[in-house]
């Protein structure tokens, strides 16, 4: 499937997450009846992590929206990939509807990330870089600006500032 007509994006936010800056998840649509989803975990909690070290970085398909949803509020997924103890639930996400989504670009997105760097390979990168694959019609690179009200480079500071048009929605 080249180009799915109407699709939707989803950013998942953790809180507080780390410092209290929150930490992302990314889903979207790919086919009328398959999702995927994911996380840069990163629960070392690392400043940098090469190119081939564990970042904690999983990714699941599931059957539905719900199926999704209720994977990311259990992490249930996330623990069976990553082969950790405890990964904490995300807390909100929003959904953000995608007219001629790309749903291979995405997924080449999805499956090419390695490494982690707290600045410029983090959580919110992996999710935005995902969603703009995705066609995402958001200003993913304001993410680097900062705003008045708060830094957009934080998780938090993105879900809510960048993406206020946008409702969220407990998980």
């Amino acid at each position: 499937m080249a180009i799915l007509e109407n699709g939707n994006f989803y950013y998942f936010l953790r809180e507080p997450g780390p410092l209290g800056l929150g930490h992302m998840g990314w889903g979207y649509q790919f086919s009328p009846d398959r999702w995927m989803f994911g996380s840069v975990e990163n629960q070392g909690g690392s400043f940098h992590v090469g190119g081939n070290g564990d970042n904690d970085y999983w990714w699941a398909w599931g059957g539905s929206e719900a199926h999704m949803l209720q994977e990311m509020k259990h992490m249930d997924t996330a623990e069976r990939l990553t082969r950790r103890e405890h990964h904490a639930a995300y807390t909100w996400y929003k959904k953000i509807p995608v007219r001629n989504a790309k749903p291979n670009d995405a997924e080449r997105a999805a499956l090419g990330q390695a490494g982690y760097l707290a600045a410029f390979n983090n959580c919110l990168d992996n999710a935005v870089h995902i969603g703009d694959a995705y066609g995402v019609n958001v200003w993913s690179w304001a993410r680097h600006l900062p705003s008045l009200a708060n830094v957009n480079i934080a998780p938090r500071g993105f879900f809510f500032n960048t993406l206020h048009e946008f409702t969220h929605w407990p998980v």
